[in-house]
């Protein structure tokens, strides 16, 4: 009798467990979860039915931009259609390495590995890039194993980014190249936007403007192909595309992906929509631009007197610190160039700071304001166009922050919002 209830419990248990071959690529949440899993690029099968996160193992090989095309990362093997890397908020990726294609040589694929890294050590607050990694660079992905004029555009803005860092010539070309290839896909999609590409034509315009040499196209990065092609205003030039792009996803109630850029709280659209054209340049004096910086500075050092130094940090305080500091290292550059180049990461959090997914604690409501305050000193150095509406938006946020901490407790009167403004912006 014994014997025949083991033989059942056996026999019962063969049938509930399902073998399968083992999946030496699949995913790891597959892998932890003990099933098979279809390895399917950028989400597998199962993580996309549960709503799970789906990242991979395979590492890309660390190899360097002048080891030309030596032989093709073995992890692109698994794909050609979609972009293949990490998907997981830990590993803050703000786009993905392109697919194995004959157009793609391993040194452009090893340049965006490192623009990667050089991406990680920019100041930004874990908000924003948390923002980013789980809400908008899957996007991205998808779009770009679809459309070309995004994946061009992403490849040029990884290129960019790495030129900065190490002016090396490789990456310059990589840039120049995916740049031109970028906008010749991109204006057949404009004259053909409807439902089928109205997002990529907004990706790929934002990722250009990423890449806008100055806010005019400079000779310098651009030799002698371009250098008497000049575009006035290029970086505006992009704003206001995917600006309009916007626009005309909202009219046409086409669906997307970026519900987030369609509304009031995207500061960016908001400024091409209020944009002046006739709004002279403001003069811009780099020394007093500092000095106002530094009112900015000694704010946010302020700020630890009244949270402590623990929650200061956690408040991502010192990134905006460190922002601070590159903005005021980018006024004292020889060059206007230069002075653009670094204030790269100023534009990129102008971008992504309404867009972050934060809580409103007391804390993060002074983190925008200062970061506001700050934006409002270099106002000067932006399109002449976009003064008025940026010095608009910045008091407004910096007022609106200023009442709701009046209304919390703490000395927030003792911290002078309002006389930062002032003391910031008196010559607009």
């Amino acid at each position: 009798m014994a014997t025949t209830t083991t033989d059942s419990n056996t026999s019962s248990s063969m049938i509930r467990r399902r073998t399968h071959a083992r999946s030496k690529k699949g995913c790891l949440t597959c892998k932890e979860r003990h099933v098979r899993c279809d390895e399917r690029l950028p989400y597998c099968g199962n993580c996309l039915r549960l709503g799970r996160e789906c990242s991979y193992t395979q590492v890309l090989p660390q190899t360097c931009p002048n080891d030309v095309d030596k032989q093709p990362p073995a992890s692109f093997q698994a794909s050609e259609q979609a972009w293949l890397t990490k998907i997981s908020p830990r590993d803050f990726q703000m786009y993905y390495c392109p697919p194995h294609h004959r157009d793609i040589p391993s040194s452009t694929i090893s340049v965006i590995q490192q623009a990667q890294e050089i991406s990680r050590r920019r100041p930004m607050p874990r908000s924003c890039l948390l923002t980013i990694a789980q809400h908008y660079t899957p996007k991205y992905n998808l779009l770009a194993a679809e459309h070309e004029c995004v994946k061009h555009a992403i490849v040029s803005f990884a290129a960019y980014m790495h030129f900065q860092a190490t002016k090396s010539q490789i990456s310059q070309e990589v840039c120049i190249q995916h740049i031109g290839s970028a906008l010749r896909q991109l204006q057949k999609d404009i004259l053909t936007f409807g439902p089928n590409n109205s997002d990529a034509v907004v990706t790929a315009s934002i990722f250009l403007a990423g890449t806008a040499q100055d806010w005019l196209i400079s000779p310098a990065f651009y030799p002698s192909r371009l250098a008497d092609e000049w575009i006035r205003e290029q970086w505006a030039v992009f704003v206001d595309g995917y600006s309009k792009a916007l626009t005309q996803i909202i009219l046409s109630k086409l669906r997307t992906v970026y519900p987030d850029f369609c509304g009031s709280s995207f500061q960016l659209r908001s400024f091409s929509l209020r944009s002046n054209l006739a709004t002279p340049p403001l003069p811009a004096n780099k020394l007093q631009i500092r000095t106002r910086v530094k009112l900015v500075l000694d704010s946010i050092f302020s700020a630890s007197c009244i949270f402590g130094l623990q929650k200061w940090r956690e408040a991502e305080f010192e990134a905006l610190e460190k922002l601070a500091n590159s903005v005021d290292a980018a006024l004292a550059a020889e060059s206007d160039d230069d002075t653009y180049h670094q204030l790269a990461w100023l534009r990129s959090w102008l971008f992504w700071m309404d867009l972050r997914k934060a809580n409103t604690c007391d804390e993060q409501v002074l983190l925008g304001a200062l970061f506001y305050a700050l934006v409002l000193t270099v106002v000067p150095l932006f399109p002449a166009r976009y003064a008025e509406s940026l010095v608009e938006v910045g008091e407004e946020k910096i007022r609106r922050a200023d009442l709701e901490l009046r209304q919390s407790e703490g000395k927030w009167e003792e911290f002078g919002l309002l006389k930062l403004v002032e003391d910031i912006l008196p010559n607009f």
